[in-house]
């Protein structure tokens, strides 16, 4: 293709040298300033392309950069007096980018043959001798060839293609004017072929370098756009300044809200229960005022009604007293009168007697006989009396006893009567005293039941605020206690610099290595937790503390509690003591699930109660004679999903009431390892894991939660130069801090910084089985237990700083478990 083209070019040039000779001295006067062909590309359009992004204009930007172009030409003069205006070449550099490149070859190629192409062969050429032929052919053959090979010939793709075309253009040119004054010609077809030529190379220059203009303008705007564009970072990266700034501030705004809700709720709350108290009281004093009004009228009106029977009884006393006076009168008149009649009647008859015994003294015996009859008579006659004055005084009291009784009746006929009717009055005072009290209880119970559903709603605001302290607490929480010293142990020096409520501070002092004038000198070692208890604290006022996250617990989030610390600092009586956590809680929930009843919710719990001993897991619900105990095989499964963690073959007691974990707690007991040691005479060798699964159910509002409360009594943790373990009690002592320091890896890898850190809970069975409550889906919390014996200074220090560690460490938030 390249040969034919050059053929066709070469086929236009006239063939006899002669020709040309006149010509040389015209052609030297603008042989400099013949402009290289036209190379047009389609640069230019994409450049600017519409929706462009940044860093394809960049790219782009790089790609077309114009160099700066060194020019061997001298200033183009006019060929026949006639001159064109110099044209200044120079650009900036290219950034010479490696990478770059546009793909131009073919375009350029084109259009630079095409430049050839156009050339005409004139009309009439002359005829020219063989030699002036030859030598012309010779000049077109090799100027041509040489501007054909250099034109024709795709430039290769590079940073400066540009400056490379337009070197290889001035080249030509260069070379084909040395070649034009070599051979000078004095033909007018030949000095209008090169004019033809030259004002074609010239118009191809000319717009060559209104393209490199273009070019830069266009390189130009890109360095704007780029200067735009790190401007529009810079103020992007402010925005993004002031809006993180923003951020804060409005999350300080929102932690502060939350504690003004907090605050609000709480006063809110203390005023409407103050405000229900005082009406509840109101209203009992009203009721006892009341009570106690009618108690008093009641007591009143049945001492009126005593006092006016009493002076009834002592009217009608009085008038039966008068009634039997008279009687009694009567009576003595009329015994008198019998009397004095039988005192004459024997009078006379004693008359008649004397007058006639002498007339009868001799008619003795009729007489005599005469006087027993009479005297019989006589006593006839006073039984007779006798039994008629017997007769009298019995009717006589008949009679009084019966007009007693009746005046009786009558006054209480009127008595009854008249308290009948106040009865009644007193009744209908009643009644509508009671359809008062009625109205008053109506009014009561709706504002009870506004109350209830006020209650209600404040019960789940209350919940949701309560998690978000207890997040905002932090998930591991940290308390330190001190038990007190037993007998005659020698206290070690600890102090609570900020005694009270919320004391938060011990701090250990110990002879440290140096020296001072007074001996040896105190090293202070301080520390800081959530919450320091004190010797003289009992497990009431610490459970307090705790009861936030047994509430927790029932509202449907996972619960970790743990007892860490050295053998003998009062982990086990901590938890598991008559008053300890796990009977305290167990009791909260109950009583939290009975009052929660009237709200529509109902609970049910089931416990499950496991040691670690040597590594292995017991079920301590199994006793020691079961012959099951031994075979059964427990193996720790996770549900990342649901955040759990299940034993299998472990048994699962449902719990009823709290008598029952009383019992499950001496079970426990019995079954759980426990050995005489050097520190203590009742230590316990295994990690104890108690486990009461809470689900609840609204039947109002049709809410389910279900969750997990661990509380766990570690093993206490013994130096092997301590304890002087030996046999069982070594194996079991290595076991146990193994375990520990497992716990303690697993502490330090959750409190790296670093993103991707491994974590090793499955190293022991302890972390395995606390991995959701160490890892993130729990609410958890440790006792570190330590002791005030100066003996003990060097594991108290090492268990404080084992907590100080875990207080330090920041997991996930828990998730609440809800259905």
């Amino acid at each position: 293709m390249e040969e034919n083209r050059s053929t066709g070019l070469q086929s236009r040039i006239p063939t006899s040298t002669k020709s040309l000779s006149p010509a040389r001295n015209g052609i030297k006067e603008f042989d400099s300033h013949i402009p290289p062909p036209s190379v047009k590309t389609n640069l230019s359009s994409r450049i600017l392309k519409p929706r462009a992004s940044l860093s394809t204009l960049i790219n782009e930007a790089n790609l077309i950069k114009p160099t700066k172009l060194p020019s061997k030409m001298a200033p183009p003069a006019s060929a026949g007096k006639t001159s064109l205006p110099a044209i200044k070449t120079r650009a900036p550099a290219s950034s010479g980018r490696p990478n770059a490149s546009r793909p131009v070859g073919n375009s350029v190629y084109k259009r630079s043959v095409s430049a050839s192409s156009h050339l005409q062969k004139p009309a009439s050429i002359p005829p020219t001798s063989r030699s002036s032929m030859d030598e012309t052919k010779s000049f077109s053959d090799e100027s041509m060839t040489t501007y054909s090979d250099e034109r024709t010939e795709p430039s290769p793709i590079t940073d400066n293609s540009t400056e490379a075309r337009l070197r290889s253009i001035e080249l030509a040119y260069s070379t084909l004017s040395e070649k034009v004054l070599q051979t000078s010609t004095q033909s007018p077809d030949v000095k209008d072929f090169f004019s033809q030529r030259t004002q074609m190379l010239e118009e191809s220059l000319q717009n060559e370098r209104s393209r490199s203009l273009s070019l830069q303008n266009d390189y130009s705007t890109l360095l704007r756009e780029v200067a735009e564009h790190e401007a529009n970072q810079i103020y992007s990266k402010k925005q993004m300044e002031t809006l993180k700034e923003v951020f804060e501030g409005t999350e300080r705004e929102h932690h502060r809200q939350i504690e003004d809700m907090e605050m609000n709720h709480a006063r809110v709350m203390e005023n409407e229960s103050y405000i229900y108290q005082q009406k509840q009281q109101e209203r009992e004093l009203l009721y006892t005022e009341e009570r106690n009004n009618l108690q008093l009228q009641s007591k009143q009106r049945m001492e009126e009604v005593e006092n006016h029977y009493e002076q009834l009884m002592k009217g009608v006393s009085a008038e039966h007293e008068a009634v039997i006076k008279t009687i009694t009168e009567e009576k003595d008149a009329f015994i008198k009168k019998v009397q004095e009649g039988a005192s004459l009647a024997l009078k006379k008859t004693t008359e008649k007697h004397e007058a006639t015994i002498h007339e009868l003294e001799i008619k003795i015996k009729p007489l005599e006989e005469s006087r027993d009859n009479f005297a019989s008579q006589l006593e006839q006659t006073q039984s007779s009396l006798k039994l008629q004055k017997d007769t009298s005084t019995s009717l006589q009291v008949s009679l009084d006893e019966r007009s007693a009784a009746l005046l009786k009746s009558e006054s209480m006929n009127r008595s009854l009567e008249s308290t009948i009717v106040e009865l009644e009055g007193k009744n209908q005072s009643l009644q509508s005293r009671l359809s008062e009290v009625e109205s008053l209880l109506d009014a009561s119970n709706s504002d009870k039941q506004t109350l209830i559903n006020k209650l209600l709603k404040e019960e789940s605001v209350r919940r949701k605020l309560h998690n978000t302290i207890q997040e905002l607490k932090g998930n591991i929480r940290v308390f330190c206690r001190v038990r007190p010293c037993m007998g005659e142990e020698k206290p070690a020096e600890i102090s609570y610099p900020d005694q009270g409520e919320d004391a938060n501070e011990i701090e250990v002092l110990t002879e440290g290595t140096g020296s001072s004038l007074n001996g040896n000198s105190l090293k202070k070692y301080p520390f800081k937790f959530d919450r320091v208890f004190a010797p003289d604290i009992n497990n009431e006022e610490i459970f307090d503390e705790i009861s936030q996250l047994i509430q927790s617990a029932m509202d449907g989030y996972n619960v970790c509690i743990f007892a860490y610390g050295q053998t003998g600092s009062g982990k086990t009586y901590t938890m598991s003591s008559p008053t300890g956590m796990i009977p305290c809680a167990v009791q909260m929930i109950y009583n939290r699930a009975f009052g929660l009843r009237e709200r529509g919710w109902e609970y049910r719990m089931e416990g499950q109660f496991l040691e670690i001993y040597n590594e292995s897991i017991k079920d301590l619900l199994v006793s020691n004679s079961n012959d099951d105990g031994d075979k059964r095989r427990y193996e720790i499964y996770h549900d990342a999903k649901e955040g759990k963690t299940f034993v299998t073959n472990l048994t699962r007691e449902p719990l009823e009431s709290s008598e029952q974990v009383s019992w499950l707690l001496e079970q426990s007991a019995k079954n759980r390892f426990v050995a005489a040691t050097n520190a203590n005479e009742h230590s316990s060798r295994s990690h104890s894991v108690f486990m009461l699964h809470i689900q609840g159910i609204n039947h109002l509002t049709g809410e389910r939660c279900h969750s997990t409360l661990n509380l766990i009594d570690l093993a206490g943790s013994e130096r092997l130069s301590h304890s002087q373990s030996t046999g069982d009690r070594l194996k079991e002592t290595q076991a146990i801090n193994k375990s520990l320091s497992c716990l303690g890896d697993v502490i330090h890898a959750l409190g790296s910084e670093k993103e991707g850190t491994y974590v090793p809970y499955r190293n022991s069975k302890l972390t395995n089985l606390l991995q959701h409550s160490l890892g993130g889906n729990s609410k958890t919390l440790m006792f570190v237990n330590v002791s005030p014996v100066q003996q003990h200074v060097s594991e108290t220090l090492c268990s404080l700083r084992f907590a100080t560690k875990v207080n330090n460490t920041h997991i996930g938030t828990a998730r609440r478990v809800m259905k």
